[in-house]
């Protein structure tokens, strides 16, 4: 295992366990404590992952992703945010502005080395990050903005394609009705627990048997099980 991998992270003692986790596994793990230094790092060598603190001090971890996702060079770079549990904005943020994942502290070291190894198995299997997300007998083709059951093309409106995608994208991982809402309707537009909860309904109603993907946890939000 040959891969590279920067870490920014200000925080010494979390990006001490961040490299020694992923250096255990076999990856050449760089390590940078901020995004200025990260960005000259970057315009030297491009590593085949990158791990970004949301808050670092000065040029923040969103705007790093931001101006990383606008640059052709570094536009197809995979980045896993971390953010903490405490700060939901954040890992909204981190999606609008194309980070692949995330994960919240504290986490364990078996969740981030593994969450590393799936992205990269994904960016190795397509080159790029997959445009043609799967998940059971539903397909979804983001270029073309169409999704599939079995070999029937679903009539979605945009919300509904947008909030499928965005489940697609990030299986197995619980998301709060406003993290919905906010990463999938946006600030323009006012979306209430209310309106996420018919929305996935009416997702879940076209996207028949295999709508019980989609899975309600009370009290928190919805996910998309893995089948």
């Amino acid at each position: 295992m040959n891969e590279k991998i920067l870490a920014v992270e200000d925080d010494e003692a979390m990006a001490g366990l961040v490299r020694d986790a992923l250096a255990s596994k076999g990856y050449k793990v760089t390590l940078r404590s901020s995004a200025e230094s990260a960005l000259t790092y970057l315009g030297g060598t491009l590593p085949d992952l990158l791990i970004l603190d949301i808050r670092l001090k000065g040029l923040t971890g969103l705007q790093l992703c931001e101006i990383l996702k606008k640059d052709p060079r570094t536009s197809s770079l995979p980045i896993i945010m971390l953010t903490s549990m405490a700060h939901e904005k954040d890992k909204v943020g981190g999606l609008r502005t194309g980070a692949d994942d995330y994960m919240t502290k504290p986490f364990s070291v078996e969740e981030l080395s593994a969450r590393v190894e799936a992205l990269l198995r994904r960016v190795k299997a397509s080159g790029a990050l997959a445009k043609v997300l799967k998940a059971g007998k539903v397909q979804v083709q983001l270029d073309s903005r169409e999704a599939f059951l079995e070999a029937k093309r679903l009539d979605l409106t945009k919300l509904e394609f947008d909030l499928l995608s965005f489940f697609m994208e990030r299986p197995k991982v619980v998301h709060t009705h406003t993290a919905l809402a906010d990463a999938v309707w946006g600030e323009e537009r006012v979306a209430t627990s209310h309106t996420v909860t018919v929305t996935v309904s009416r997702l879940k109603e076209k996207l028949g048997g295999a709508g019980r993907m989609l899975e309600a946890v009370p009290g928190v939000g919805y996910r998309l099980r893995a089948e």
